[in-house]
């Protein structure tokens, strides 16, 4: 089934002009990395640079559509984005407490949770939590910040720990550095272990696949923004570029 709401940019389509010099785009990757369960607890959650979104006219950053931001300019190193440098991750916020809501919703508490059955990776004061799955045919490891970590270390969220899929392990908050520090948002992301040692890919469609299950729903997909879908498509390897020409000729 369809939802009626949820649309979303394609991957690699990030704000124009975010990419840092010579305009660089985005990177598309439609690979779902993991099954994981989606790392709010609740919808609606919308994916949105915090950085770069004033940049779009009109823009909001509480509403449909979400936009990748993977590669968009910054100074961590990043090997799939064309500089070498990026964001490594995405920006999600949760929705606003609906005006009429009766579950006691405060929207300074909008729980976070695990995507996954996992072990923390994380010592006391530090500001990211990372969850690793270490299984006979996965390694991959996510990780959450921006959450208080005076709280985290309260609630004993350090390394070892176990965790369950589903499972409360923050809240959405502000904090990079001190409190206030950034708006408020989840930033997250994803590593894959390689030959190479850990490699941040983008968690982009991860997310959406993540995102569909939890509102039972499929999104929409959006074309590019104008000026955008060249750069796009030039991403894309030959072989994707056939099997997209070929569901949009069969009407999917």
């Amino acid at each position: 089934m369809q939802s009626a709401d949820f649309t979303y940019h394609p991957s690699g389509d990030i704000v124009a002009g975010s990419g840092g010099r010579r305009q660089q785009g985005g990177h598309a990757d439609f690979t779902v990395y993991s099954q994981i369960r989606f790392p709010l607890e609740k919808a609606p959650a919308f994916a949105h640079s915090q950085s770069f979104a004033k940049r779009k006219p009109g823009a909001a950053i509480d509403t449909y559509p979400w936009q990748d931001n993977f590669c968009e300019a910054r100074s961590f190193e990043v090997g799939q984005c064309a500089s070498g440098y990026g964001h490594q991750g995405q920006d999600i916020r949760p929705g606003a407490c609906p005006a009429d809501s009766k579950d006691g919703c405060d929207p300074k508490q909008q729980a976070v949770v695990a995507v996954r059955d996992s072990i923390v990776i994380r010592s006391a004061q530090q500001q990211a939590a990372t969850l690793q799955v270490n299984t006979r045919t996965e390694h991959v490891r996510f990780r959450y910040m921006h959450m208080n970590p005076s709280v985290m270390d309260a609630d004993g969220l350090l390394n070892g720990r176990r965790v369950s899929e589903g499972e409360k392990i923050g809240v959405v908050s502000n904090y990079l550095d001190h409190p206030n520090g950034t708006s408020r948002h989840l930033h997250f992301d994803v590593q894959l272990f390689t030959r190479d040692g850990w490699l941040w890919v983008n968690p982009y469609t991860t997310l959406v696949s993540a995102y569909e299950r939890l509102i039972r729903g499929r999104g929409r997909e959006i074309g590019p923004e104008p000026g955008l879908a060249a750069a796009v498509a030039h991403a894309l390897p030959d072989d994707v570029l056939h099997r997209i020409d070929t569901q949009e000729g069969g009407g999917n």
